[in-house]
């Protein structure tokens, strides 16, 4: 049960730490938490130079996509429930892939991680708080930002 609860525990580390990096899911958290609290002008400016830098960004990719033989685009999907869309987000993020591809590595050569039904149970269980917890930093963040500075 010790090994299990390390198990536990090293993924939601992993997926906390890994989940306060700026990115889209953040900043959807953080703006839904504003949105549904108080709005003040200071958000109104962040929201303005928000737009532009992710304007600015987008332009760079769409050039960079047109110097490349063929361009899909993606079409971005709108739900009205703000959970299932930043589930949608974070399932098309193929970053995710790719981060846990070389964590679940390292936990499994340290010996950390058993490659066992039980385990990867207890790990992904692990790795769902922890992104969550993550995630709940910047909803309350933003909240608690919001009525202070009111």
């Amino acid at each position: 049960m010790k090994q299990l609860a390390r198990v536990f525990v090293w993924g939601a580390v992993i997926s906390f730490l890994g989940s306060l990096p700026l990115g889209v899911l953040n900043v959807t958290a953080t703006q839904l938490s504003v949105e549904n609290g108080i709005i003040m002008q200071l958000f109104r400016l962040f929201e303005w130079i928000t737009t532009v830098l992710i304007l600015l960004l987008s332009i760079n990719s769409l050039i960079d996509a047109i110097k490349m033989e063929k361009i899909s685009s993606i079409f971005p999907a709108e739900a009205r429930n703000s959970f299932f869309s930043g589930m949608l987000l974070s399932a098309l993020n193929p970053l995710h892939i790719i981060f846990w591809f070389g964590w679940s590595t390292i936990l499994i050569e340290k010996n950390i991680l058993h490659t066992n039904k039980r385990n990867y149970n207890f790990y992904t269980t692990g790795i769902g708080l922890g992104t969550l917890t993550g995630f709940a930093v910047f909803i309350f963040g933003g909240l608690y930002y919001s009525s202070v500075v009111v």
